[in-house]
């Protein structure tokens, strides 16, 4: 996951009216190819709507999915469409001033700095749900607020409503480096939980850098299709029993290693 901050052209060569804008647009399913750069009609909003202007989005692997309409059993879903998608827009994770309210709206006001969810973050402006959004932190910038609410959410809703993590408990975190892991490892310890994440050796470092906890390495397998080496961090060097398990990647290999060196005792929360 990415953010990028959305820059404004100091000579743009295109004068737009007041109720345009320009966005990434997908007209049909397909690689990236099928986005374009246009002008558009900003969006409307409802009673209980916010219009931002975009300061950040953050690019998620669910962004990718519906770009090209993947995989099939989901066009039926909201977000998606049967032969285009419904919202030609990309984009769900934005940080930006608060533009424009609706009627109903009492959460915020203009110039308010927000971030959150919307409908279509790549683009100068965006319309969410006032219930979509929050207030940015004064201390972090909107690229970091952008990269929050998909993978921040994620990893909460994961610990803290299903895993009902508590203070004393110890959890492994599959893909501690992923967006999701390093949200979930940081997540985990501020819940006072025993940590131990499972990642990449080239990650090593980042997953250093989030948390403190001590540096142990399982034992070295070659799956059926590539061989990889798994590393293991944990706050003690002995084999652990883990209440709750977090598996935050798709890498179902690493998941059979690190079953190796831990004992898990508790039902599995599956967030990836």
């Amino acid at each position: 996951m990415h953010a990028t901050t959305l820059e404004t052209p100091t000579a743009p060569t295109t004068v737009l009216a007041a109720d345009t804008m320009k966005a990434i647009v997908q007209d049909r399913y397909g690689s990236s190819e099928v986005l374009e750069l246009r002008n558009v009609d900003k969006p409307a909003i409802g009673d209980h709507d916010v219009l931002v202007r975009v300061c950040a989005a953050a690019v998620n692997p669910g962004d990718s999915a519906i770009m090209s309409g993947l995989p099939y059993i989901a066009r039926p879903a909201a977000l998606y469409g049967l032969r285009r998608p419904k919202n030609p827009i990309r984009g769900t994770d934005v940080a930006g001033h608060v533009e424009a309210v609706g009627a109903g709206v009492t959460r915020f006001r203009p110039g308010d700095e927000v971030f959150g969810w919307c409908r279509g973050a790549f683009a100068e402006y965006a319309s969410a749900s006032e219930y979509g959004l929050a207030l940015k932190p004064s201390n972090i910038s909107f690229e970091q607020a952008a990269a929050l609410p998909m993978a921040g959410s994620v990893a909460l809703q994961a610990l803290r409503d299903h895993g009902k993590v508590q203070a004393g408990q110890r959890i492994l975190i599959n893909g501690a480096s992923g967006g999701i892991g390093t949200f979930a490892v940081q997540i985990a310890k501020s819940l006072g939980a025993d940590v131990t994440g499972v990642c990449s050796t080239p990650n090593v470092d980042l997953v250093r850098s989030i948390a403190l906890i001590t540096l142990s390495t399982t034992r070295t397998r070659t799956s059926l299709d590539k061989a990889s080496i798994t590393t293991s961090f944990s706050t003690t060097r002995q084999t652990r029993r883990c209440q709750v398990s977090a598996a935050c990647s798709p890498r179902r290999e690493c998941w059979c290693r690190t079953a190796e060196g831990l004992a898990i005792v508790g039902s599995p929360v599956l967030v990836d």
